[in-house]
């Protein structure tokens, strides 16, 4: 793995990722906020099957927005440490999954799988050999490089 310095387009997506994880945080605190009120209240009255029932979902709640103020941290750490790493590999496998009324396109490195624009998916096969840029501690791809240098820029 080579260490390379971030350019201006991918600290830009970074900081995107920032954002939409700090804003998944706090909505996730928003919403457990009346589930905590509601255990505060019931544990007063002593009603310890509504706390009983609630307190599995308030824990829920909270453990998602921890996870959104870490994937946040570790977003912000990238961007202060403007590195990022380069890295040769094959593409191991491709698939797909559909969703109701879209699609999502991953590709294999090995045990890593990242989500791809279906442009990219389509153009690239098994056994191409690959350029991964990907970011120190959010481990977020950012750009693809076949052996050919045709650049695939992850938006």
């Amino acid at each position: 793995m080579e260490q390379c310095p971030m350019t201006d387009g991918e600290a830009w997506k970074i900081s995107k990722s920032l954002r939409q994880s700090k804003n998944y945080g706090w909505i996730m605190t928003a919403l457990s906020l009346p589930f905590i009120a509601a255990i505060v209240v019931n544990s007063v009255r002593g009603d310890i099957v509504i706390v009983a029932v609630v307190s599995p979902i308030t824990l829920l709640f909270i453990i998602m927005a921890v996870n959104g103020f870490i994937a946040a941290a570790r977003c912000a750490a990238d961007l202060l440490g403007k590195r990022t790493f380069a890295d040769r590999r094959a593409v191991t496998g491709k698939n797909w999954i559909s969703r109701k009324t879209s699609f999502s396109y991953y590709l294999q490195f090995g045990k890593s799988k990242y989500s791809v624009p279906k442009e990219i998916y389509d153009r690239i096969e098994t056994g191409d050999e690959m350029d991964l840029r990907f970011t120190v501690r959010s481990g977020q791809l950012l750009s693809m490089k076949n052996s050919a240098g045709e650049n695939y820029p992850m938006t």
